[in-house]
């Protein structure tokens, strides 16, 4: 088995709270599943072991194992492989190194040497509510697992309140162009978003993420 100390990346989740199971047990419940398998998909030919920022255990994804890919490329010179794990709630991404020859620990059904045959996607991980107002008092509309689409999106933090570190509901503004073909013509929305609870860590984002499709792909 290979075993790879590296950090969960929390570039859209804040991460509040921490409670490391430690059991670096197979994540199945991380896997991808439909919709998701639609689109890049790296399936493990080896155990992978991903470590927390306390180098404990966070999970192993297993051989034969699939997960989504969020992002795969140079980065200062060293290749990374961006992945999300899935969970009913939402997903977070974790990050897969190379082995040390350079070679890749999983297989692809995308094309992720030609930078041309790629592109990223944004879908929405988890059913929630937006509204027209920062008030929350007007619906926009409900936003449904699944859901995919072009283009830009900005995501801001407004405010947040709570009374301990994984207990905090955050308010946000998105605005993304292509929310308006499934949000009744809204391009900018607010939202409420409680704290939720993913591989042991409390965390608090709006579960719309970017992930690679192929480029002839459409939503």
């Amino acid at each position: 088995m290979t075993a790879f100390k590296i950090c969960v990346c929390f570039v859209v989740a804040v991460a509040i709270g921490c409670d490391s199971d430690g059991d670096g047990e197979s994540a199945v419940q991380g896997i991808v599943t439909a919709p998701w398998d639609a689109y890049c998909v790296a399936t493990f030919t080896e155990d992978y072991t991903v470590f927390d920022v306390f180098d404990d255990p966070l999970f192993t994804a297993r051989e034969g194992e699939a997960y989504l890919i969020k992002d795969h490329g140079d980065r200062f010179g060293e290749l990374r492989t961006e992945m999300y794990y899935i969970a009913p709630n939402g997903a977070v991404d974790f990050e897969v190194n190379p082995k040390e020859d350079g070679g890749l620990v999983f297989t692809s059904n995308c094309d992720l040497n030609d930078q041309d045959k790629t592109r990223l996607q944004r879908g929405v991980f988890d059913d929630f509510a937006v509204f027209v107002d920062e008030a929350l008092t007007e619906k926009a509309c409900d936003l449904i697992t699944g859901t995919v689409f072009d283009g830009s999106i900005s995501t801001r933090l407004i405010s947040n309140e709570g009374n301990s570190f994984t207990n905090i509901t955050g308010f946000y503004v998105v605005e993304a162009p292509g929310l308006a073909e499934f949000c009744n013509g809204h391009e900018k929305v607010y939202v409420k978003v409680d704290s939720r609870y993913i591989l042991g860590v409390s965390r608090t984002f709006v579960p719309i993420l970017s992930f690679m499709i192929e480029s002839n792909s459409t939503p």
